[in-house]
């Protein structure tokens, strides 16, 4: 049997090939894998960063006593070094007295000897310059400031010289340079007096303390 098709070729119906189809079911199937492949790889991934945290924190754990110890001890060395430093600012400040009086043996003379050796507080006046908020001026202020004192007494014989004088001590402790260095002589006072019938010369030396210094052995 013979079929004519009589209709213009335009017209006639476009035998379409599957290809097409195939390729974009080909081509969503791939893309689904691939989205497969990447999200179970992400889980894995996401898991082994799971087991690799619990693994961690576990030995964590384990070492928490180690941490708290090493932090424990950090902080004892924080405090230690504070007071150390605190130490260090004390000491600084302060007169070892057992070195003083090694010094004032040191600087006697041989015909002199101290009856006491004294350190206590005096009252001094200072004046200095303070700006008045006020007024809007500089003025004078004059306050009162206990500064420390040391005070020695004692007596001078007369020596080869025949005189009986103190001021050959009083030299020697400015010009020494230890000594100087933390007292000032502030004040001295003298009298001819007797001791056991012998003529002597009473005398009392008061010594400004240059720094603030606590009592020490």
């Amino acid at each position: 049997m013979i079929t004519v098709n009589l209709l213009p070729y335009e017209l006639r119906p476009i035998k379409r090939t599957p290809l097409p189809y195939i390729l974009s079911g080909a081509t969503f199937i791939l893309a689904v894998a691939v989205i497969a492949i990447v999200f179970l790889k992400n889980i894995s991934d996401i898991a082994g960063a799971t087991r690799t945290l619990n693994e961690h924190k576990a030995e964590l754990n384990r070492l928490q006593p180690v941490v708290e110890d090493y932090n424990a001890i950090t902080q004892k060395k924080l405090k230690l070094a504070e007071q150390v430093q605190t130490i260090n600012e004390i000491a600084s400040d302060r007169i070892i007295w057992s070195r003083q009086l090694y010094n004032l043996n040191r600087l006697a003379l041989e015909n002199m000897w101290y009856d006491e050796i004294d350190v206590s507080l005096k009252p001094f006046t200072e004046t200095h310059l303070v700006f008045n908020e006020r007024t809007k001026q500089e003025e004078m202020v004059t306050e009162r400031i206990d500064r420390q004192v040391l005070t020695l007494s004692g007596y001078v014989v007369p020596g080869k010289d025949g005189q009986a004088s103190v001021s050959p001590f009083t030299l020697r402790t400015e010009k020494d340079s230890e000594f100087s260095e933390l007292f000032q002589l502030e004040l001295s006072t003298f009298k001819d007096t007797l001791f056991e019938e012998v003529g002597v010369r009473e005398f009392k030396l008061e010594y400004v303390i240059r720094r603030g210094g606590s009592e020490d052995d």
